[in-house]
Order: C-alpha cells, then sequence, then structure tokens
C-alpha cells in the first residue's frame, strides 16, 4: 500500500515537471522587449491603482498605442469609467456631460469624476437626474473638485 501512495506521488511530480516543462518552452518563444508588448489587460490592473486624472497625465502622449488605449471603449468594459479633465477633452457643463453619457457604456459600476473650474458641476440634483437616467447599474460615485488641476500637490477642495 505504501509503495503505491509513493508512485502516485512519483506520478504527479513527473506530470507536474513535464506541465512546467511546456510552460517554460512556450514563454521562451515569447518575448518581451519593451513596454508596448504586454497586453492591455496588464494596463487595464494597473490604471486600477489610478484616478482619470492620472492616467491620462502619466500614459498619455507617450506613444500612439497608449493613447488609443486610453481613449477606447475596453477600458469601459471593466466597469470603471473615469470622466476627467484634459484640454480639448474638458466637459464643462452637464448638457455636455448628458450627450456624452449617452454614447457610453451604461452598465458602469464605478462612476469618479474629477474636475476645477466650473461650480456648476457641484449640483447635486443635476447628478442625480444624469445617475438615474444614464446609469442605472452603478454601485459607487466619487467627485472630485479642484482648485487647479495642473498643481503636482493638489487636493481636492470638496471630495463626495
Amino acid at each position: 500500500n505504501m509503495d503505491r501512495i509513493d508512485m502516485n506521488k512519483l506520478e504527479q511530480k513527473i506530470a507536474l515537471n513535464e506541465s512546467l516543462e511546456e510552460k517554460s518552452k512556450i514563454f521562451e518563444n515569447q518575448s518581451i522587449t519593451c513596454i508596448e508588448d504586454f497586453s492591455n489587460e496588464i494596463f487595464y490592473e494597473i490604471f486600477d491603482y489610478f484616478n482619470g486624472y492620472e492616467i491620462i497625465e502619466k500614459f498619455s502622449n507617450l506613444n500612439s498605442q497608449f493613447d488609443k488605449l486610453l481613449y477606447s471603449s475596453s477600458i469601459l468594459i471593466k466597469t470603471h469609467f473615469f470622466l476627467f479633465h484634459y484640454q480639448e477633452k474638458i466637459i464643462n457643463t452637464f448638457n455636455k456631460l448628458e450627450i456624452f453619457s449617452t454614447k457610453i457604456y451604461s452598465n458602469l459600476k464605478i462612476l469618479s469624476i474629477s474636475f476645477s473650474k466650473n461650480i456648476d458641476l457641484l449640483d447635486a440634483h443635476q447628478w442625480e437626474i444624469i445617475i438615474l437616467n444614464y446609469y442605472p447599474q452603478l454601485e459607487k460615485f466619487y467627485l472630485n473638485y479642484y482648485e487647479s488641476i495642473n498643481n503636482d500637490n493638489q487636493y481636492p477642495i470638496y471630495s463626495g
């Protein structure tokens, strides 16, 4: 009986070693020489550690691949969406936000809004209307108002 158990363990070790050798050969044939070779999923995981403004600030204009990745709808599939203030991509009125909201993925679970300069966007009633009409699956909503987004040591004046 003891010999049978030892034999089973030996067979399992051999099978595991063969499996590891196969996987090792696969990885040897796939060399990653630069950051652009990483899959989009890796970047989505990295993006989870930043808010929308930080993602744009850190990753935009590095190269065309990052720009396509940042502005693609694929990032919305993760059920995270960040509305950000960034040069020509400013959404500075509720009307523009509503138009924008009709074009994006409505099953968002998390919506994080960061903006500056326009206190009109602090209207809680307008946010309630937009959330109820366009984001029925929303579980979390973050709103950050900054006096200035260009300051490296920025802190939100309002965060809720």
